[in-house]
This record gives structure tokens, sequence and C-alpha cells, in this order.
């Protein structure tokens, strides 16, 4: 597959087909309501269910000076990317990483993974030279196109809960205990002043696009809204106005 053209700023770039290509949807609600939704989601027809244990999901996010990403989210552009690294576990010194770019075009989204070389301690280096040395382990598309939002900008962290429905079909994300941290103008990660947002809860819903209309169909008697939602956003609108 060859993704939609991106406006902006940004050159064309080839990158390869993505690793993942799939219809998403999702849901906000308050932690309060957690237990309700979790005890409904068991009783759900679709049979859903925890195969997987939870673990904390770790996210540093780039853009450009302007904050183009940024601003295309907000403006409601059809075709927009994120540029972020992203690690697992309760640590700032991960023992591995991926270098993720994420597309999306309305309800479809796809996402590109990328083995970001040995990470450093996130404490002890400098955003310059956590991109310098992961440049050198992508390809020279992947790199420029890196380059191109080469601004650190936000750092966030949260809880994450997997569900799979009886058919394997269809896979739900519950996330919690969001916390993000402010990169913009910082040179080095800033991981001591962060903001938690611990009453948010972000449900998403994901499935292959062949199977569209059966998640249409499970949704139809969701006690829930489906709404446009962007953590990426939400941190940086929360940092900006806090």
């Amino acid at each position: 597959m060859t993704a939609p053209a991106t406006p902006g700023p940004w050159a064309p770039i080839s990158l390869p087909p993505p690793s993942q290509e799939r219809y998403e949807v999702k849901f906000l609600i308050h932690r309060s309501q957690l237990p309700i939704v979790q005890g409904w989601l068991h009783t759900h027809r679709v049979g859903w269910s925890s195969p997987f244990a939870q673990r904390i999901v770790n996210n540093a996010y780039f853009d450009t000076p302007d904050l183009d990403a940024l601003q295309d989210n907000l403006a409601g552009v059809a075709h927009r990317r994120k540029v972020r690294l992203r690690w697992y576990g309760d640590t700032w010194q991960p023992t591995n990483w991926t270098l993720e770019i994420k597309g999306r075009t309305g309800s479809v989204g796809w996402k590109w993974q990328f083995d970001a070389g040995e990470p450093p301690d996130l404490r002890q280096t400098t955003w310059r030279s956590i991109q310098s040395a992961a440049i050198r382990k992508v390809s020279p598309a992947l790199a420029l196109l890196w380059q191109q939002q080469p601004v650190a900008t936000l750092v966030n962290r949260y809880s994450r809960q997997y569900f799979l429905s009886r058919d394997c079909r269809m896979r739900l994300t519950v996330d919690k205990d969001l916390c993000h941290w402010p990169q913009r103008s910082q040179g080095r990660p800033q991981l001591q002043v962060g903001a938690p947002l611990d009453e948010l809860v972000v449900l998403e819903m994901k499935c292959a696009i062949a199977d569209r209309e059966l998640a249409a169909s499970a949704l139809a008697d969701w006690p829930l809204r489906v709404v446009q939602h962007s953590k990426f956003v939400r941190g940086m609108e929360f940092l900006v106005h806090r």
C-alpha cells in the first residue's frame, strides 16, 4: 500500500507498506465509569476477554518547530501523521524501543514500526543525541522524515489493558492513568515536571479494514459515543492551558 500524500510543509517520502493498517474508533470515559464499562465488556455479546497482560506504554512525540503536526490535527486535515518513539515499562531506561510513524485518514489508520537501536538512559542524554543515534539505525527515507519533524514536544505514559473479541477479529485497548511531560524548548528529556490526567480513560476498538462492518455491528448497542481524540493533542493542549 502507498499511503496518501500528507498536506503541509513536508517533502514527499517513499516508505514501504505499513506494518499495520486498520479501522479505529475511540471512546472517552471518566475514570469513575471504568468499573461499569469493564463489567459491561465482560458480558457483551462479542465475548471480550483479556488474554494479554496489562502494561505501561511510553511515547516521545516529535513535530516541526512550528508544530505543523499538531496544527494539522487541530484543523482536521484529512491525511496526517505523527512521529514518535515508543517503549514499554515503568522506566526511563528502556531495553528497546521503536520509531513509529502513524498515519490516519478518517477512521482508517496505519502504522510503520522500525527498530530504533539501543535506547540510552533518558535521564542522562539529550534529544539531539537520541535522534542522531537512532537515525543511523533506520532507512534514509525514514531518517529524512524524522528530520522534517525533529523537535521533541511531548512525552506521555499510560497504563494499557487489552481486550480481544471471541473470534479474535476485534481488539480493544483501555488506556488510563495518563501523564504528560512537556518537551518543547528542552534540549534534554524533561521528566520531572509532569501533568497527570488521571480522570481520563481512552478506549479504542481496532480491526482489519475487511472487518469494518463487523465492528459497526458490535458497536450498535454500545453505551458510549464515538469521538475524535488524540492523546498527543490532548497532552499538548492540557500543558499549554494548565
